[in-house]
C-alpha cells in the first residue's frame, strides 16, 4: 500500500508543475514550429509519393 503524500511531496509536485508551466511558457513559439514542420515535411512526403 502506498503511503500517504505528505507535505515535501506535495511542494515538489507543485515546484514541478510550476517549472513545466514556465517552460511550456517560454518555449511554445519553438513547439509551435516544431509541429508545423513536422506536418509541411508529411504533406511533402505525401506530394511526392503521388508524383
Amino acid at each position: 500500500m502506498a503511503r500517504p503524500l505528505g507535505v515535501l511531496d506535495v511542494l515538489i509536485i507543485i515546484a514541478l508543475i510550476i517549472v513545466a508551466a514556465i517552460v511550456i511558457y517560454f518555449l511554445w513559439p519553438l513547439i509551435v514550429v516544431i509541429v508545423i514542420i513536422g506536418a509541411a515535411y508529411y504533406i511533402y512526403k505525401w506530394y511526392r509519393h503521388r508524383m
